[in-house]
């Protein structure tokens, strides 16, 4: 079929055979990389995460839910808190 125009390739393909190949394309997902790789970090991170982890779903790769953005309340409360971790040194105190 390569090397036609849309046109020629239509009058040569059946319906049922364009069917076919869709669901064909649908169910292996040939030429979908992001697909692919999504794939492969799923199966990654659910081997790898801790006991009562919850699964990592496709979906959640594929389809990230919006991040909020930072503000500066937000940065300078992170900031605050790791201050706080036992052996982190507050620089803001002239590292005392």
């Amino acid at each position: 079929m390569l090397g036609r125009t849309v046109d020629e390739m239509l009058e040569s393909v059946s319906s049922s055979e364009l069917a076919e190949w869709e669901i064909y394309s649908m169910e292996e997902s040939f030429g979908r990389q992001d697909f692919l790789l999504a794939s492969l970090l799923q199966h990654i991170h659910n081997y790898l995460r801790g006991e009562n982890d919850p699964p990592l779903r496709l979906e959640d790769i594929l389809f990230p839910k919006p991040q909020p953005k930072a503000t500066a309340e937000s940065d300078k409360a992170q900031l605050e808190a790791l201050a706080r971790t036992p052996g982190v040194r507050d620089l803001r105190r002239n590292g005392k």
